[in-house]
C-alpha cells in the first residue's frame, strides 16, 4: 500500500492528501471553505503550480465523498496503479 500524508506542504501550498512516491495529490473541497472568488482562484493557481511541478491533482467535493465514496476510491486507486 502506498504511503499517504495528510495536510502537508508541497512547495508553497498545503495539500489535503499526498502520495509522494506516486506524484498524486488529492484535494477535498467543501462549499464552506471553497466558496467565493478568492478561494476559487487560489484553488486553480495551486493546481497549475502543482501540475507544473509534475503532480497529478484530483479534486473531490464533500458531496462526492459522501454520495459516491466507492467511485472516488476507485479513481484514486486507478491513479495509484499507474
Amino acid at each position: 500500500m502506498a504511503a499517504v500524508l495528510a495536510c502537508v506542504k508541497v512547495g508553497r501550498w498545503e495539500v489535503d492528501f499526498l502520495w509522494r512516491s506516486h506524484g498524486l495529490i488529492v484535494e477535498t473541497d467543501s462549499f464552506l471553505y471553497h466558496r467565493g472568488s478568492v478561494s476559487f482562484e487560489s484553488d486553480y493557481a495551486r493546481d497549475l503550480d502543482l501540475r507544473s511541478a509534475g503532480y497529478t491533482v484530483l479534486r473531490f467535493t464533500d458531496t462526492q465523498l459522501e454520495a459516491e465514496p466507492e467511485r472516488v476510491a476507485a479513481l484514486v486507486a486507478d491513479e495509484l496503479s499507474r
